[in-house]
């Protein structure tokens, strides 16, 4: 086994600009595991607290002991993931234990959270990961296409889904730049390819229709780069053990609808007829997804016919921008409300501002327990330990018994409002932590690392996967589950280019109804147009759904009581007013919609007008 040299070992600890030399790394967290071993090990080892490795300038007649393969291992199982890559660059014997954990699936499970953004000075192919542990930042090159020409909409299982420039999306692991392509952006229910006269790919056509209604009888059509801007909101990765593949599952417009595809799958699968989600987990065999209004459904994928159920209806005295559910460690539901500060300046005086000024911060987090015996919510004053992740990323609660770097009873959160991220592209993002006992905020890293564009996200890296999760026994996603569904339905069309107005404007002008009694304003153009967007938001009042069913592909039965469980069978194409079927649902905006709507919008850069 070929022993390391001192000086090789400071070489590269020089090149990582550790804090700490690599034997204090080395030994940080491990020397209690090393007291497990045999008396006979630790006289061949030899190490002692006073031990200094030598200087830089000493020769390589000093070698570290040499251990074998199998501690090696226990031992780098036990590190962070960039102690863990550090560790398996130093020299062969170290390099090859750290390639066998990666073979086995096997790391720490407790991975410490990182937050994952990108920056114009580390280039458009870079990522960086700021280690919450190390207080420290590391740059990671990934493969083309560049990282920073992608959308980044969710993080799941040490995996990011992106939406490249022909709006196709991919799972990329950051640390091994591993990419896995999903499947095609033209199996979802509302787009359709429009090919050019050779035959490649050239546009998207785009419906605006969800299971119970039409919104506008005419589809849009964009070019293959624009398409991401208008429907991909936030997609997730869940570890679906009863069949031992991974689910992903979008989160997409119009309306924030859900459809879902199985890694290596070939398709995507729509879940009619509700819309405006928020978040969702998986648990049990059973996708959870929360709405604006508060309410729970409980989707189970796994039969002939997908079946749904009211797990809690909508909050009372709803007041909330973002809505969030998670899972406890105590293995309960968490469901979270999020809003922005309220802004008490003179609003007006602001439109003639400098739109780059405008900030968007968090101002409260309140956080209930789901009882879904009971079918209520309990309003915890503190997380009892805990911690929460929020933003784009899979939302976490992390134990602090297991994550000790982490600060007990704090929400740790990123930017993932829409409206604010694409209509101020620019601006600084709202990342930060929120004392939940102290009810205030407090900054990341003073000044903050500067990200805007795609917007950061919380990871937890994983060389390969962790023994928690699997695909076939290991947390990784090998070749049986990728198959080639993804690629098979991409033509070669051009890249489009970006419109001139921002996502948050093209969206409205494509929206607009002149029948609508709400007039949005842009602060920041001036533009008027009319829109009802808001009219079918978080404040409608749902009388009734009926359940939708669009092909014997797509069965979705919904068990909800409050739901009437009639059926109707529509014929797979666009739908038009004839044959979607008729709602009870009911859009008529009220004050109190009104007065909601308007403080959010604000604090986005839009007023809203009766």
């Amino acid at each position: 086994m070929a022993a390391c040299s001192i000086a090789r070992i400071m070489s590269f600890g020089d090149l990582a600009k550790c804090p700490k030399n690599l034997w204090h790394l080395f030994f940080r967290d491990v020397k209690s595991k090393l007291l497990e071993f045999s008396p006979i090990v630790l006289n061949e080892v030899q190490i002692d607290e006073g031990d200094q490795p030598l200087s830089v300038k000493e020769t390589v007649a000093a070698n570290l002991p040499e251990l074998p393969q199998d501690i090696l291992m226990e031992i780098f199982a036990l590190l962070e993931i960039p102690d863990l890559v550090r560790a398996g660059s130093v020299c062969n014997s170290w390099h090859s234990a750290s390639n066998e954990l990666r073979s086995l699936g096997i790391c720490k499970l407790s991975q410490t959270p990182c937050l994952l953004y990108t920056s114009e000075s580390a280039g458009d192919s870079a990522v960086c990961l700021y280690s919450l542990v190390e207080k420290r930042e590391y740059k990671i090159t990934l493969p083309d296409p560049p990282i920073r020409s992608r959308l980044l909409i969710g993080s799941s299982l040490g995996w990011l889904i992106t939406v490249d420039d022909l709006s196709e999306m991919h799972l990329v692991n950051p640390i091994t730049g591993e990419q896995i392509a999903l499947p095609s952006v033209i199996t979802i229910e509302h787009v359709k390819p429009i090919f050019n006269q050779s035959g490649a790919l050239h546009k998207y056509e785009y419906s605006w229709h969800t299971g119970s209604r039409v919104h506008y009888s005419e589809p849009s059509v964009f070019a293959l780069s624009e398409l991401r801007d208008y429907m991909h909101e936030k997609a997730f990765m869940f570890s679906d053990t009863s069949i031992g593949n991974f689910l992903v599952v979008l989160i997409h417009n119009p309306y924030n609808q859900i459809s879902f595809a199985r890694v290596g799958g070939d398709k995507w699968t729509w879940l009619p007829p509700h819309s405006h989600y928020t978040d969702c987990m998986y648990k049990d065999g059973l996708l959870y997804a929360v709405n604006i209004l508060g309410e729970i459904h409980a989707f189970d994928l796994n039969g002939p016919v997908f079946t749904m159920k009211m797990i809690i209806g909508k909050a009372q005295d709803l007041a909330a921008d973002k809505m969030y559910i998670v899972q406890a460690p105590c293995d309960g539901l968490l469901q979270v409300w999020r809003s922005d500060e309220d802004i008490e300046e003179d609003y007006e005086a602001d439109l003639h501002a400098d739109p780059a000024t405008f900030v968007r911060n968090t101002g409260e987090i309140k956080i209930f327990s789901v009882d879904t015996m009971e079918k209520k919510r309990v309003q915890m004053d503190n997380l009892d330990g805990n911690v929460l992740f929020l933003g784009l990323n899979q939302s976490l609660c992390l134990s602090t018994a297991e994550y000790p770097h982490l600060k007990e009873n704090y929400t740790y959160f990123t930017d993932d409002n829409d409206l604010w991220l694409f209509g101020f592209r620019d601006n600084r993002r709202d990342i930060g932590l929120f004392d939940l006992k102290h009810n205030s905020r407090e900054e990341l890293v003073s000044p903050q690392l500067w990200s805007n564009f795609p917007a950061p996200l919380w990871i937890i890296p994983r060389k390969r996967g962790s023994y928690d999760d699997s695909c076939r026994g290991d947390g990784s996603i090998n070749d049986s589950c990728r198959g080639g569904g993804g690629d098979s339905h991409r033509g070669d069309g051009g890249r489009g280019n970006a419109g001139a107005h921002t996502r948050t404007q093209q969206r409205l002008m494509h929206l607009h109804s002149a029948s609508n009694s709400l007039r949005l304003v842009s602060d920041r153009s001036g533009q008027a147009m009319t829109s009802n967007i808001f009219h079918d938001a978080m404040n409608d009042e749902v009388t009734g759904h009926q359940p939708f069913n669009s092909d014997d592909d797509n069965p979705v039965d919904c068990m909800n009581e409050e739901i009437d469980p009639m059926r109707h069978e529509v014929d797979d194409q666009t739908p038009t007013t004839d044959n979607v079927p008729k709602t009870g649902m009911t859009f008529e905006p009220e004050d109190n919609a009104y007065d909601f709507y308007n403080a959010y919008a604000k604090n986005v850069g839009f007023s809203i007008r009766k």
